[in-house]
């Protein structure tokens, strides 16, 4: 996958957390989660994005490092929501999560590449 497909990846990753918690917005008791789901989801795009910028090895390095726990954050919260019965469609909920436990194996597998050179 090349830099700018896994950009439109992560773009879209953001794009479809915030779908799944905008109904959350709503109700002052899931808010905090839709919060914390949009905040993490965001930053897994927006830090790829700084990530392929880096001026040095050490600094991609260090973004590609946030994207990961980013991704896994928001593995995270989708787990949460799933386990507190938050009302959602199912197959968004486990689209999304898919797609962050995805992301976090990627991005894992980068950092590390990225620190063994």
């Amino acid at each position: 996958m090349t830099p700018t497909e896994l950009k439109a990846r992560t773009f879209q990753f953001s794009l479809q957390s915030y779908r799944l918690a905008k109904p959350w917005f709503k109700e002052q008791e899931t808010r905090h989660v839709a919060h914390q789901l949009v905040r993490a989801s965001s930053s897994v795009a927006s830090n790829y994005r700084a990530a392929c910028f880096g001026r040095s090895r050490a600094e991609f390095g260090a973004k590609i490092g946030v994207t990961r726990e980013e991704a896994d954050e928001s593995a995270f919260w989708t787990e949460l929501a799933q386990a507190a019965h938050f009302p959602a469609d199912p197959v968004l909920v486990r689209a999304v999560h898919l797609e962050a436990c995805e992301l976090t194996r990627i991005f894992d597998a980068s950092f590390r590449t990225s620190r063994g050179r």
